[in-house]
């Protein structure tokens, strides 16, 4: 009798706690569903955390805790409760709500993973594909004026025409031509006959540099990408010779932050140089509208150290206007900077750069930029001062996004 009553007490208590789970489920269910109705986002999310730290995590607490967060432009947070519905129902709409995600987040090539996983789903939401042959294209132009101004030199013109290629969502290529053409001017005076007796002659010479780069991003799984360029160069002056430069790099995805290492060798001006680089970008509101970039350089040139900071500001200052505002520091003669996109082959001693890039969306898929660049040289030779300006227009297209 004793043992009936023990097995009828624990059969009871058990059905109690059974009922106790299922009307805190009902009651987070109810009210979670409620602030969702009314969009109120920020208690939405305070009682969903309280919810999953009790214990009880289902399809439609992730679903209204990510979109509580993706409709304040937090998408960096919203992602993780996208991932978690989707482990209890694979649901176009979760997926699609996860893609566009990643996207916003800056993160396209983990949304092409997310694309191809889900394809079936995201088809049946309409959207499209951003992998293809050609996905974009990037042109550029620019000039530079020394300042004080020379008569020995005439301004820098640059030119730059590149193209996007994503294959699959595995592989990500950006091919780019670069040409940088300069006049200089070499005076001399001879004995001439007639009154004076003396002649000034100019020689006019013109320095020609052609470059190829080229970029790979292949990620490993989402959050994780392996980085790859290759960069030749071809100067055409009073001798040819050819600079080239290899990188390789990964980089990682965090909730509020990305980071970033790699390595480059080069061979510059017949000198051989090494440089490790270490990132951080910061992402304070969990979206490209405002982010913090930093980048620490140590270059090597023929067993000499030194060392390179670069800082970088992002702020989206209206819905169709984006402005950078960076910083370099340090001697850069013969560094590499974004991913060995450029390459400071110099002579005099490039100590400061600083400038303004501003991004207006001209539409969709158009992308107008226009920047500025103030460049602080000392030459070699005499350790004067000098300046350059850099003046820049480009244009983006992008063909599928």
């Amino acid at each position: 009798m004793r043992r009936v009553i023990i097995i009828l007490i624990l059969t009871l208590s058990y059905l109690g706690s059974e009922a106790q789970i299922k009307i805190n489920l009902d009651w987070y269910n109810k009210h979670t569903y409620k602030l969702y109705q009314e969009k109120s986002w920020p208690r939405l999310i305070e009682l969903g955390d309280d919810a999953i730290k009790a214990g009880f995590d289902f399809y439609y607490l992730r679903m209204r805790l990510g979109i509580a967060y993706y409709e304040q432009g937090k998408f960096r947070y919203a992602i993780s409760h996208f991932e978690h519905a989707l482990k209890f129902d694979i649901n176009p709409l979760a997926v699609e709500y996860l893609y566009y995600s990643y996207k916003f987040s800056g993160r396209q090539m983990d949304a092409n993973l997310v694309y191809t996983k889900y394809k079936k789903q995201l088809k049946s939401r309409g959207v499209s594909s951003a992998i293809g042959i050609l996905t974009g294209l990037y042109t550029e132009t620019g000039i530079k004026l020394l300042s004080p101004s020379s008569s020995e030199y005439g301004s820098l013109l640059y030119v730059h025409v590149g193209a996007e290629q994503q294959l699959g969502s595995r592989l990500n290529l950006y091919h780019g031509y670069m040409r940088y053409s300069q006049n200089s001017f070499q005076y001399e005076s001879i004995p001439g006959l007639g009154p004076g007796g003396i002649v000034l002659t100019e020689t006019k010479r013109k320095y020609v540099q052609n470059e190829y780069y080229l970029k790979a991003t292949i990620p490993v799984i989402k959050g994780i990408q392996l980085i790859g360029s290759f960069h030749t160069q071809q100067i055409i002056d009073t001798v040819q010779f050819n600079n080239f430069s290899y990188l390789g790099g990964l980089s990682t995805s965090l909730k509020f932050m990305d980071l970033y290492v790699s390595y480059s060798s080069s061979r510059i001006n017949e000198n051989q140089h090494d440089q490790l680089s270490a990132g951080v970008t910061f992402y304070p509101a969990m979206n490209q509208n405002f982010y913090l970039q930093s980048i620490i350089t140590n270059h090597v040139d023929e067993g000499a150290s030194n060392i390179i900071f670069y800082q970088k500001i992002g702020l989206r200052t209206g819905e169709n206007a984006w402005f950078d505002f960076y910083g370099s520091f340090g001697d850069m003669r013969n560094v590499q900077e974004l991913d060995g996109f450029y390459i400071y082959n110099l002579n005099n001693q490039l100590n400061t750069r600083l400038g303004l890039t501003g991004t207006f969306f001209l539409g969709e898929k158009v992308k107008l930029l226009v920047g500025y660049t103030n460049e602080s040289y000392k030459e070699i030779d005499t350790g004067l001062p000098y300046n350059q300006h850099y003046l820049f227009t480009g244009l983006k297209v992008l063909i599928k996004n």
